[in-house]
């Protein structure tokens, strides 16, 4: 029996760039029974009954969660005389990073009497897709001109 033929995947349904190493790989073949897949292109997962959707993670099998362009290797096979063919596909790991975003930047206070107590909240937001972490806030004002 040939190998097999007509082998391809597609990471995260052909986006050039994800932020998240959990990706969707759709994978197709003719006269495939198992599928293996790499990282790296040396070290693959064990085999598995061939299907055309797996879940996987960016980082398994060698790959690591640095920032750059990754490439997944799926190797296929039959069962019968276990002949193999491989296919591969890449994407851009970007490492999600937060940003923060005010509803106002700044407030004018040179209307406040010195030594007069005013209050002001600054309301703001995560804009980015990493987590925002805020620790040891520390607020100045200054007066005059």
């Amino acid at each position: 029996m040939p190998a097999p033929t007509g082998v391809s995947i597609v990471i995260d349904g052909g986006n050039a760039t994800t932020n998240d190493l959990d990706v969707v790989l759709t994978i197709a073949a003719t006269d495939a029974d198992e599928m293996a897949f790499s990282n790296d292109g040396v070290t693959f997962s064990p085999f598995e009954v061939f299907g055309t959707s797996k879940s996987f993670n960016l980082s398994d099998f060698n790959g690591g969660s640095a920032e750059g362009i990754r490439r997944v290797t799926v190797k296929v096979r039959d069962t019968f005389d276990n002949a193999e063919t491989t296919a591969f596909d890449e994407i851009l790991f970007e490492v999600p990073e937060p940003r923060i975003e005010f509803d106002v930047e700044s407030i004018d206070l040179g209307l406040v009497p010195i030594a007069d107590v005013t209050n002001t909240r600054f309301a703001f937001r995560n804009t980015g897709d990493g987590p925002l972490e805020i620790a040891d806030v520390r607020v100045y004002a200054l007066e005059g001109c």
